[in-house]
């Protein structure tokens, strides 16, 4: 059913009357109150989110990265040069089946639980530690050259 409004704007009328008409439903259009879920732009900017995050990333000592890869022992640095040669990346995801494997929330959760450990790490809040630990594990298995 045409919008009673709009029914008849176009049928015979003159351009005066077109344009009183067209001015009067503006006015009702523009009398209505706001939109009560108004929110402001800065939570639909992504990139100003990923700048507040990017930026919590950590610097970290030789002891952390040593401490890493004594850690990981040689099945867990074998795993981890397995999926950086294969995906390019350590927190890959990859499909099994038809379930998602993604390391960041698998492996990556255990090196961050082992990293809150760590005296170094001790003060690092989750941000920091989600941005950091694949840099670790990164260096932790291109500085040991042969397995565990």
């Amino acid at each position: 059913m045409p919008n009673p409004d709009f029914q008849d704007l176009w049928a015979s009328k003159s351009e005066e009357e077109m344009a009183k008409q067209m001015k009067e439903m503006g006015q009702k259009l523009m009398d209505q109150p706001p939109f009560d879920f108004a929110i402001p732009a800065k939570v639909y900017d992504p990139e100003s989110q990923y700048e507040e995050i990017k930026s919590q990333k950590r610097s970290y000592s030789p002891e952390v990265v040593k401490s890493v890869r004594e850690w990981l022992g040689k099945d867990g640095v074998d795993f981890f040069r397995g999926v950086l040669k294969k995906h390019g990346k350590i927190a890959a995801v990859w499909m099994e089946g038809r379930i998602p494997h993604s390391v960041h929330f698998n492996e990556g959760m255990q090196v961050r639980n082992f990293l809150r450990g760590v005296k170094e790490c001790k003060d690092w809040n989750a941000h920091e530690l989600d941005d950091t630990w694949a840099e670790i594990v990164k260096d932790a298995i291109s500085d040991s050259k042969e397995s565990c």
